[in-house]
């Protein structure tokens, strides 16, 4: 993938590269994907990546546009892995604590494999950083921590309250964006976010309320689950800054790992069975779909578009993932697609055209949490 006129590829800017000479995303955070020279009257200026002739407000919606997609397009892959859970589980019950294990192992080794081609400086700068790696097992545990949690939810609920539930990171975050720059909402955002958690309300109760049934236990795990998106979508937003989103979400996949394998061990001991059932072609392709699709894309994509959107946008457009798991389920596993999945998908729209509108430099609202909060 290759830049805009004047910038770099995504995610390569060069390790000496001053932070400070970086524009900045239009919620006012720093970008790491791009980069200015920073002196002045040097001949790397010649040229501005952007000049004062209006173009630099042109360059600063494509950056945002950009990253709606990547958000986008990585919570729709989200709802790959939901309708391949329900086929593994169903036709071939594969443990879900087992498909965890290896999704995060071979997702991670992937990720790490393409961060040494193609951005190794910023990955070796951060395996050489001990404050770096202490954030990246954070960051690991987060996502593997929304897996197991989410999967524990479902356990003790059903998928469509674990789905509700998983959704109020959306709230949090935003919550979090209001308390760090003592802002409001504006009307557009608060809208958006209205209408997310409608959304995914709507699909996962069907019109039946009293299918929300949930036990106390039940409501933890549901939380612990928004909990854990709340934080591997904030927490390594410096990291973003300094070593780019693909060598971040690399070493970040892998260090969610480092958990992965006990829990993955204590599983096969406790149980007796093997880590996975015999699979037939079917099977293992839907495995691999899961591991390319539902997590190296998923997550790539979708953490990349919240590095350059920002945790508040990025959370409420990763909304996203029940519609397409409704969609993705009706035609492939062939389940009815209703009213309410209509009325879902119709929400949802309107939240992607809410909150799609990047803000203004000046505009004073809560569009994201600082960098140093």
């Amino acid at each position: 993938m290759t830049g805009t006129q004047g910038l770099p590829p995504d995610g390569m800017r060069a390790p000496g590269a001053s932070a400070d000479a970086r524009p900045t995303c239009a919620d006012g955070t720093r970008t790491p994907e791009t980069r200015h020279a920073q002196a002045p009257h040097s001949a790397a200026n010649a040229e501005s990546p952007l000049p004062a002739d209006g173009s630099d407000d042109r360059a600063r919606r494509a950056h945002f546009a950009r990253g709606v997609v990547c958000t986008l397009v990585g919570a729709m892959m989200w709802g790959y892995m939901a309708s391949a859970m329900q086929l593994l589980s169903g036709r071939y019950a594969v443990d879900p604590t087992s498909l965890a294990l290896i999704r995060t192992l071979a997702a991670g080794a992937i990720l790490m494999a393409a961060a040494h081609v193609l951005d190794g400086a910023h990955l070796h700068a951060l395996l050489a950083d001990r404050t770096a790696r202490l954030h990246t097992l954070a960051f690991g545990a987060a996502l593997y921590g929304s897996q197991l949690t989410y999967i524990i939810a479902i356990a003790l609920t059903n998928a469509g309250t674990a789905t509700v539930l998983q959704s109020l990171n959306a709230v949090f975050i935003m919550a979090i964006a209001c308390a760090t720059t003592r802002r409001l909402p504006d009307a557009r955002q608060a809208a958006g976010l209205v209408c997310a958690i409608a959304a995914t309300y709507l699909i996962a109760i069907q019109g039946a309320p009293g299918t929300l049934g949930i036990s106390p236990a039940g409501f933890a795990w549901g939380i612990g689950t928004a909990v854990c998106a709340t934080v591997y979508t904030l927490a390594p937003r410096r990291m973003f800054s300094q070593f780019g989103s693909l060598a971040t979400t690399a070493c970040g996949m892998m260090a969610g790992a480092v958990f992965a394998v006990p829990v993955g061990i204590a599983r096969t001991v406790a149980t007796g069975s093997p880590l996975l059932p015999p699979l037939d072609a079917t099977g293992v392709l839907t495995i691999a779909g899961v591991v390319l699709i539902g997590t190296v894309g998923a997550y790539g994509l979708f953490l990349h578009g919240v590095s350059l959107v920002g945790g508040v946008v990025g959370s409420q457009l990763g909304t996203a993932e029940p519609v397409n798991a409704t969609i993705l389920a009706a035609l492939w596993l062939h389940t009815p697609f209703t009213r309410w999945d209509l009325a879902g998908l119709v929400l949802m729209c309107a939240t992607v055209i809410l909150v799609s509108r990047p803000p203004a430099p000046t505009e004073k609202a809560a569009s994201d949490v600082p960098e140093n909060a």
